[in-house]
């Protein structure tokens, strides 16, 4: 006889086996369908924290990469986002309007702009972070800081090959 199955919170599904069969199912309970939930849930929360301060996660990826990566072109976040260069046009623009970022020629290109975050843009994204990482905190909340370092290493270690710039330095 094989050992009983731990059996899960009944008081959300009365038949209690019926999660645990869930949970067990190949596609179900993969990796792959938890990281995309997991993805989804927390994405969701940050996108609601970001409207909360009048801004969009892919605001606050612009804002990122512009603060990390000096120079960087519209050309070249676009690749980074994975965004048709239309939508990043867009994207900056509005931020433009807003004093977040500006747009300054490449004194080595002329026909090249390259991307500049503005004091106000920092203290925006400042407060962005603090929001997304509060969201982060709740969801990691079960984990100990040694299993974050972890899932965090390992989570670089499968994005990695597909997006370069994600290594770390």
């Amino acid at each position: 006889m094989s050992p009983e199955r731990p059996r899960t919170n009944t008081s959300v599904d009365p038949v209690g086996d019926r999660l645990v069969a869930l949970a067990d199912d190949a596609v179900l309970g993969s990796t792959g369908y938890l990281l995309l939930k997991a993805g989804i849930h927390v994405g969701n929360e940050i996108e609601q924290a970001m409207r909360e301060l009048g801004l969009s996660m892919r605001d606050l990826l612009v804002l990122s990469f512009v603060a990390c990566l000096e120079g960087l072109s519209q050309q070249e976040l676009s690749d980074r986002l994975a965004l048709d260069p239309t939508l990043v046009v867009g994207l900056v623009d509005g931020l433009e309007e807003r004093d977040l970022v500006r747009r300054a020629k490449d004194p080595d290109d002329r026909r090249r702009n390259m991307l500049v975050l503005t004091p106000a843009g920092e203290r925006v994204r400042t407060d962005a972070i603090e929001a997304a990482t509060a969201v982060q905190e709740e969801y990691l909340a079960p984990l100990t800081n040694e299993q974050r370092t972890v899932l965090r290493s390992m989570l670089f270690d499968v994005m990695a090959p597909r997006l370069p710039w994600l290594r770390p330095a």
